[in-house]
């Protein structure tokens, strides 16, 4: 392992969130994070997601994370994003918007990207959500639900699949 990744690994120990609160329901719970990779995820995809929990009268905040070098942000990316290029040395994002979604405690985190970039994770796990969910056939040290989905190909099975096991959970 070299120091950078061991330093990291270190580093993502220590922001570790253990979430204080249980998850209370679907019923009684009020709000989401929808977190996704702008380059794996249509932003069309996304917006089925969020229009989804709206409908059952959820506030959704959308974080995306967009890992390209360009200068110019694409417009169809959501409104808060965190930059991949806008981080320390050693990969912690350090914008606004990746340090309120931190502080702010949330009942859901649902993360829709896959893969591991590095500012990704310090979301994931600092994350002050009483239930994350994470979609893949591997178990993520971080995640509490996990759906064996394929988001691109299997998006609406996937959002059924998900709402059914929160109203199911604390039921």
């Amino acid at each position: 392992m070299r120091l950078l990744e061991w330093y990291r690994q270190r580093d993502l120990k220590k922001i570790q969130a253990q979430s204080q609160t249980a998850y209370t329901g679907f019923e009684s719970s009020k709000s989401y994070l929808l977190f996704y990779q702008y380059s794996q995820l249509a932003q069309a995809e996304v917006s089925a997601w969020e229009a989804l929990l709206k409908e059952e009268g959820k506030i959704v905040d959308c974080i995306a994370l967009y890992t390209f070098k360009e200068k110019e942000v694409p417009h169809d990316i959501y409104p808060q994003y965190i930059r991949a290029k806008e981080s320390t040395w050693w990969g912690k994002p350090k914008g606004e918007v990746f340090i309120k979604a931190l502080e702010k405690k949330y009942d859901v985190f649902i993360d829709l990207s896959s893969g591991d970039h590095i500012a990704a994770k310090y979301l994931r796990y600092g994350s002050h959500a009483a239930l994350k969910v994470n979609f893949g056939h591997q178990k993520k040290p971080w995640s509490d639900l996990q759906l064996d989905f394929k988001l691109k190909e299997q998006g609406p099975a996937a959002r059924a699949a998900l709402l059914k096991l929160l109203a199911f959970i604390n039921k």
